[in-house]
């Protein structure tokens, strides 16, 4: 056990987190393994089973920008609901079996500071994404390896950009104002979009997304010089009226070519 869980490539197949806040893990394996967490520099393990959540219990008195390892990062599915941690830097870029991530959580009375940093890979199962409520993370966060994710919340956190994926099964959408970049290409499936404010947004590229996107509505509120993209959109105006001032907005607005990468 020593050579396969502590030694060796083990140790880099490891999901990475700070922690500013005591509290459990609890992780459901994707295969059965020996379960291993390092807090600080105390190893917690036990053996843990597929599908059946095991929780290793956090032995330091404080956790103050505590690097926190959870090894076997590629045979897990699930770590649980690590909003607790107060989490600061996060890479989930080896949890390649990941379905769900909770590092923000959408009670009001929430509030993450410390969260400046979030980092995903290729992470194929991953479905859910929550990161609600850290208010200081303003990175541009790229998931555009996480093919099937289907619901992702970034409420209350100030981030600028948001990569997804090109194609897929997303339902549920929620940006914060602070968005100066908002690129959705072919995900018809959207049934709820929710942000505060359309007023920061600079670039707007939606290509082939469903009507829970309302691309009028968007345009009306951006200011002269945007950048903008719409592909796959049907309007219908009351009169031709309606119709020449939509143009005229639009004549206050700048294109984007195929080739232009959302971040």
């Amino acid at each position: 056990m020593d050579s396969k869980y502590n030694a060796g490539d083990s140790l880099s197949d490891v999901i990475t987190v700070r922690g500013y806040a005591k509290a459990n893990i609890t992780v459901t394996p994707y295969a059965d393994v020996y379960a291993s967490i390092k807090y600080g520099s105390y190893l917690v393990q036990t053996r843990a089973a597929r599908n059946y959540p095991s929780t290793l219990p956090c032995p330091l008195d404080n956790v103050n920008d505590t690097e926190i390892y959870i090894y076997s990062a590629s045979q897990l599915a699930d770590v649980g609901d690590l909003s607790g941690l107060m989490v600061g830097y996060a890479d989930f870029s080896k949890a390649l079996k990941l379905q769900r991530l909770k590092l923000g959580d959408a009670s009001p009375s929430y509030s993450n500071g410390n969260m400046t940093e979030l980092y995903l890979g290729n992470n194929e199962l991953l479905r859910t994404v929550d990161v609600r409520n850290c208010p200081n993370l303003t990175q541009a966060v790229d998931l555009s390896g996480c093919t099937n994710l289907e619901h992702v919340y970034f409420d209350g956190t100030a981030i600028t950009g948001l990569e997804l994926p090109n194609g897929g099964i997303l339902k549920t959408l929620h940006v914060p104002a602070t968005m100066t970049n908002l690129t959705v290409l072919n995900q018809s499936a959207i049934t709820e979009f929710s942000i505060p404010s359309y007023a920061n947004i600079s670039t707007l590229r939606l290509e082939n997304v469903s009507d829970a996107m309302n691309s009028r509505e968007i345009i009306a509120h951006l200011t002269p010089g945007s950048r903008l993209r719409l592909i796959g959109i049907r309007w219908e105006m009351d009169s031709f009226n309606a119709v020449l001032q939509l143009y005229d907005l639009l004549d206050t607005l700048r294109g984007l070519d195929h080739c232009y990468r959302a971040g």
